[in-house]
């Protein structure tokens, strides 16, 4: 008698596969070793576009210059040139932290809130930032 091979996923009881229930796994597991701000991510109350986003900037993997010339060595790209301030390299953290505009548009978001602001070396650590400092308003819901 021949049984036929059959792809089960054993973390839902459908058998079926969802990021839903492997992110879930990866969360309550604490066997898995997780970045410090993998609950921060995906427990946000965000939509799920942001939060992948999110997910992507605090590990680098947004395609600026930097991360695209690492793919393809042999492919020369101008890392020098910004597409924002046209003064420093294309990276993740100079994009979205280090940034002449990047640092205006935050400087004007933590002022909305009376909060002093010091821009962090890694994108991962505006993570650390306690929005709720923000207070209960409707802005500070929005973000």
């Amino acid at each position: 008698l021949l049984l036929e091979d059959k792809r089960v996923w054993a973390l839902h009881s459908s058998g079926i596969f969802s990021c839903k229930s492997f992110f879930d796994y990866i969360i309550d597991n604490p066997q898995i070793p997780q970045f410090p701000f993998c609950k921060k991510v995906w427990k946000a109350c965000a939509s799920f576009k942001v939060k992948v986003f999110m997910w992507a900037l605090v590990h680098g993997r947004i395609l600026t210059n930097d991360t695209l010339q690492k793919m393809r060595p042999n492919r020369f790209l101008n890392l020098q040139w910004c597409i924002l301030c046209c003064k420093s390299w294309e990276s993740v953290d100079h994009l979205f932290l280090h940034c002449l505009l990047a640092l205006i548009l935050w400087h004007r978001l933590f002022s909305v809130g009376n909060v002093m602001w010091v821009a962090p070396k890694r994108s991962a650590h505006m993570l650390l930032v306690d929005f709720r400092t923000f207070g209960g308003a409707k802005r500070a819901k929005i973000l």
